[in-house]
């Protein structure tokens, strides 16, 4: 179960990333191609402005779905570190309030710590 765990995480994380890199390949590859169409270095090739202000565009949404993704999936990784911080809270408390034995706790120096 916790391979399960930890192949969706990866997944989960690469979707962001996918989104961010695609976002940028498309804007960067109409972009040069709107240049060298300019520049007349591919005759051929007729890209107008409108396609990189579209590239643009596409690439805000999907850097915007890549942050989304990434706060996420950082909520969740806060709030199962909450969640075994409380956990862990709650055994150290049960160990002092459960315990018969008396409990002091001394500095390095020897000294009382209360």
């Amino acid at each position: 179960m916790g391979e399960g765990i930890a192949a969706y995480l990866v997944l989960r994380r690469l979707s962001g990333c996918t989104f961010y890199l695609v976002s940028w390949v498309l804007l960067l590859v109409l972009v040069f191609a709107f240049v060298f169409s300019n520049l007349r270095f591919l005759s051929d090739l007729a890209v107008p402005e409108s396609f990189v202000m579209i590239a643009t565009a596409v690439g805000a949404l999907f850097w915007s779905l890549a942050i989304a993704d990434r706060i996420n999936l950082l909520k969740s990784e806060t709030e199962k570190a909450n969640r075994r911080l409380e956990r862990s809270e709650r055994k150290y408390r049960s160990l002092f309030e459960n315990s018969r034995d008396a409990i002091f706790i001394t500095l390095a120096m020897g000294k009382s710590w209360i």
